[in-house]
């Protein structure tokens, strides 16, 4: 991740490695096909759409939000903590990691007396579910805070871009040559 061709990347593959779990998770978990497929988009959006904002924006990584003030305090806490990033990006995978593996688990494991009849995988996605769920919540967040910077980066290149310049004068122009007794759009020379 030192380029960023190579942040961008590293969030590509984050995304297609997991997207691909949750497609196998599909075909296992039929019944929770719906949640599996809102997971991908959300995580998929969400981190597209950050990553598109901090470009915009010109900084050198995503993870550059944490210095903003202006920024959702979540996310600066997300990237300022490494550990709680760390931690719950683990988690994350470790709750469709662990479902993927309680597919192939059998009735009765090694473990299972001790762990009231459930398997190992079952537990630790037990676990981890609430952990994916906080994870989920900050992707939506990351969502609401890429849309508000990218209308922001927009509605202020309006004044200073030209070219978007012509096309609202064009645009109010257009009404304004409209011709009253025919209802065509006057043409200007």
């Amino acid at each position: 991740q030192s380029s960023k061709f190579g942040g961008l990347l590293d969030m590509l593959t984050d995304r297609v490695a997991t997207t691909c779990l949750n497609m196998c998770l599909c075909y296992f978990y039929p019944k929770y096909m719906f949640y599996f497929q809102m997971w991908v988009f959300i995580d998929i959006t969400s981190h597209w759409a950050h990553q598109l904002a901090s470009i915009f924006r010109g900084e050198k990584s995503h993870k550059s939000a944490a210095d903003d003030k202006k920024r959702n305090i979540v996310l600066r806490y997300y990237y300022t903590s490494r550990p709680f990033l760390f931690f719950m990006c683990a988690m994350n995978e470790i709750f469709f990691c662990s479902l993927y593996l309680n597919y192939f688990e059998g009735p009765s494991n090694l473990f299972s007396s001790v762990l009231f009849g459930k398997g190992l995988w079952y537990w630790t996605a037990y676990i981890s579910l609430p952990f994916m769920a906080v994870k989920t919540l900050i992707s939506i967040v990351h969502l609401m805070d890429a849309a508000w910077s990218l209308a922001c980066i927009e509605s202020e290149s309006s004044k200073e871009n030209p070219h978007l310049q012509e096309v609202q004068e064009g645009q109010s122009l257009q009404g304004a040559n409209k011709n009253d007794d025919t209802g065509e759009i006057g043409v200007s020379g």
